[in-house]
């Protein structure tokens, strides 16, 4: 017991000694500290600072993808439309796409000054993919953020605002694109039905004719050429088609060259049951067209108006620099302390 209390004496005694020494050198140990401090504090006025401008970004409403809702018109069945969240989603896939970036690197002054002037495409379009991102901002109204950080703070806040609009741009070219597919689609379809149709119709037509044809070299054979005063027409054999076809030269002559000279004469004039739907329908698609400028996928709810310096942290290299400064200040007191102690005892 007597041994542990000497030994927490002696202890306490080695820390006293060592708080005193430290205390004797607090001059020294504040000069080492100050300097390092303001060397770090110093290489953060050499580092090039870094700044960054932000676009903020929100779903757009129903009103800006109103435009999408044109096939509508002439639809039977309500057809699946993207929602805005959906639509937002979309776009911002294309922001992160790395063609849209090829494209801005690619516009007139841009890579001029982003980068220095060898630098290869591969490289540039790497360093401009670090350069950007896209990230979560607001969880209740599916908000996001576009940040560009660049070492010039205007021309940060220039090009976030340019490769927004760009992927704007991008994203109204692919749905003017889309559309103009889907309609040449439904025009070709209606096209078709229209031609089936009017071949149907003109087959139908060319039956009755030919019909009308055979009874009247019957007719003529028979020398009919006016109708009995009763000619009802009434099948009840069991071959219809003979039946029709006694009814048509029982007409007679007179009558069965006027009809074929009629329906020969009139033939293409004659509109099948349904073409006038399928014309109104074909004149509403071709009047049709997407006006990209009263579209947009997304709504811009704050464009970059200025850029903030992020690089270099000086708050956080001062604190970090003085914490180093002090361990170092006294790292170097003990050890000299050491020394001097070690050549006395030798």
């Amino acid at each position: 017991m007597a041994k542990e209390t000497s030994k927490n004496i002696e202890e306490e005694i080695d820390l006293l000694a060592l708080f005193e020494s430290l205390w004797k050198e607090r001059v020294l140990i504040v000069v080492i500290s100050v300097i390092i401090t303001l060397f770090g504090l110093g290489s953060t006025f050499v580092i090039p600072p870094t700044y960054e401008a932000e676009v903020k970004l929100l779903p757009p409403s129903i009103l800006d993808i109103v435009e999408l809702k044109k096939f509508d018109a002439h639809e039977n069945e309500p057809r699946n439309k993207p929602t805005p969240t959906e639509i937002f989603t979309e776009f911002l896939g294309t922001l992160k796409s790395k063609q849209l970036q090829q494209k801005f690197l690619e516009q007139e002054g841009v890579m001029k000054y982003l980068f220095e002037k060898d630098i290869t495409q591969v490289k540039a379009l790497d360093l401009f993919d670090r350069m950007i991102g896209i990230h979560e901002s607001n969880i209740k109204t599916n908000g996001f953020s576009f940040k560009m950080q660049f070492k010039d703070a205007d021309l940060a806040t220039k090009f976030a605002n340019q490769f927004i609009e760009n992927g704007i741009n991008e994203y109204r070219l692919y749905l003017t694109n889309l559309f103009n597919l889907e309609k040449d689609y439904k025009i070709k379809e209606l096209e078709l039905k229209k031609k089936s149709l009017i071949n149907s119709n003109t087959l139908s037509l060319n039956s009755e004719i030919s019909k009308l044809k055979q009874a009247y070299v019957i007719a003529e054979k028979l020398n009919i050429i006016e109708p009995p005063e009763s000619t009802e027409k009434n099948f009840k054999s069991f071959n219809y088609h003979t039946e029709e076809m006694r009814y048509f030269y029982s007409q007679g002559t007179r009558a069965l060259n006027l009809e074929i000279e009629t329906l020969n004469k009139n033939k293409e004039e004659v509109f099948p049951e349904g073409l006038a739907q399928i014309n109104s329908k074909l004149k509403f698609m071709n009047s049709l067209s997407f006006d990209a400028t009263k579209f947009s996928p997304v709504k811009i709810d704050l464009p970059a108006e200025y850029s903030v310096e992020i690089k270099p942290k000086r708050s956080l290299i001062l604190i970090v620099s003085a914490f180093v400064g002090g361990f170092l200040a006294i790292t170097f007191v003990l050890a000299r302390k050491w020394v001097r102690n070690l050549r006395l005892h030798t």
